[in-house]
C-alpha cells in the first residue's frame, strides 16, 4: 500500500516520459524508478521526445529559456500644479479685474477685449508668470506676423501685453518686462482722408437729435478723438474765449482748441434742452435713470458709424 502511494506522489512530481532537456544535462527514463541524469551530447537540440513541462509550454518559451527578472517599476512623483490664480491666466483676471476697479478700463466690453488678447498670448507663455521670457515676446509676436495682423493691431496686441508684464514686474511676479527691448511694428505713415463739405452735410442731416449733431461738429470741425468726447466736461467749454480745453488727449497731452460759431452754437442748443453742472460729462447718456452719466468711447465711436452708414 505504502510503495503505490509513493510512486503515485513520484510521477505526480515527475517529468512526462521521454527526454527533457536542461541547460547542459538530459534526463532519462523509462520510469520514475529507472531515471538517469547524463550530460547533454553537442551543441544541437536533445532527442525529438524532449518535451517540455506544461508551466514553461503555456508562455510560449524553449525549454532551454529563462524568464528575465524584472526590477519594480518606480513610481512618478505627480508634479506640482500651482493655483489658478498664481498661474498666467489667474494673473490676467486680477489685473484686469483692478484696471477696471480702479477706471482704467472704461467698460466691460473694454476689458473682454483686452482679456482675449491677453489670453492669446496666455496660450504661449509658461504656466508660471516668472518664468516668461524675451523668447516668449519674440513667439507672440512672430505668430502676428504669421496670422497676418494689420500692423495696428499687431501694436495693440504688444502695447496690452506690454502693460500686463510691467503690472508683473511692479507686483513682484516677474524679474524684468521682456518686451521693454522689444520695438513696436511702425506702420507706415499715410496721408489723412477728409471728408468733402457735402458728405459733412448729409452726416448733419441724419443727426437725430442735438447731442447727436454736438460729437459729430466736435470730431469733424474740432477734431476731437471719439474718447476725448466721451472725458469732455461741461466745464471744459469756454463759451466766452469760444474754446476747448483737452484735460488728457492722445497720449496724456494737454491742448486747447478754438471753437467754431457752428460747434458753439450746437453745445448750446444741448445744454439747454439738457443742462449740467460744469463738473459733469457734456455727452451723457440718453437712458432711463442715466441721464447724469457720460457715455465711454466705444459708445461714441458706434453712434458716429451708424449716423454715417445711413448717410451712405
Amino acid at each position: 500500500m505504502l510503495e503505490r502511494l509513493a510512486k503515485s506522489v513520484s510521477m505526480l512530481s515527475w517529468p512526462v516520459w521521454g527526454s527533457v532537456s536542461a541547460p547542459g544535462l538530459v534526463w532519462s527514463s523509462d520510469g520514475p524508478r529507472n531515471a538517469t541524469v547524463r550530460p547533454q551530447q553537442g551543441n544541437g537540440p536533445s532527442q525529438s521526445g524532449e518535451l517540455a513541462n506544461d508551466s514553461t509550454r503555456a508562455w510560449g518559451q524553449s525549454p532551454t529559456s529563462v524568464s528575465p527578472v524584472r526590477a519594480p517599476k518606480k513610481r512618478r512623483r505627480a508634479q506640482k500644479t500651482l493655483p489658478f490664480k498664481h498661474t498666467t491666466r489667474g494673473r490676467i483676471v486680477v489685473y484686469l479685474q483692478g484696471r477696471f476697479e480702479r477706471g482704467e478700463i472704461a467698460s466691460k466690453r473694454q476689458q473682454c477685449q483686452q482679456g482675449y488678447k491677453l489670453n492669446r498670448f496666455a496660450e504661449i507663455a509658461p504656466e508660471d508668470p516668472s518664468k516668461i521670457k524675451r523668447s516668449h515676446a519674440d513667439k507672440f509676436r512672430a505668430g502676428m506676423v504669421k496670422e497676418g495682423l494689420a500692423i495696428s493691431s499687431q501694436r495693440t496686441y504688444q502695447s496690452v501685453v506690454r502693460q500686463f508684464c510691467a503690472w508683473l514686474v511692479r507686483e513682484g511676479h516677474l524679474a524684468s518686462n521682456p518686451f521693454d527691448e522689444l520695438k513696436l511694428p511702425r506702420a507706415p505713415r499715410t496721408v489723412p482722408r477728409g471728408l468733402t463739405k457735402a458728405q459733412v452735410a448729409a452726416i448733419l442731416a441724419h443727426c437725430s437729435s442735438v447731442r447727436d449733431r454736438a460729437i459729430v461738429l466736435l470730431m469733424v470741425q474740432e477734431g476731437l478723438r471719439c474718447v476725448e468726447v466721451s472725458r469732455l466736461l461741461v466745464g471744459h467749454i469756454d463759451m466766452a474765449e469760444r474754446a476747448v480745453f483737452i484735460e488728457a488727449g492722445k497720449g496724456d497731452h494737454q491742448r486747447i482748441v478754438p471753437l467754431t460759431t457752428e460747434t458753439r452754437r450746437a453745445i448750446k442748443e444741448y445744454l439747454a434742452e439738457s443742462p449740467a453742472s460744469a463738473s459733469s460729462h457734456l455727452i451723457r447718456s440718453t437712458g432711463q435713470g442715466r441721464e447724469h452719466l457720460g457715455i465711454g468711447p466705444p459708445r461714441v465711436s458706434a453712434l458716429v458709424a451708424k449716423i454715417m452708414r445711413e448717410a451712405g
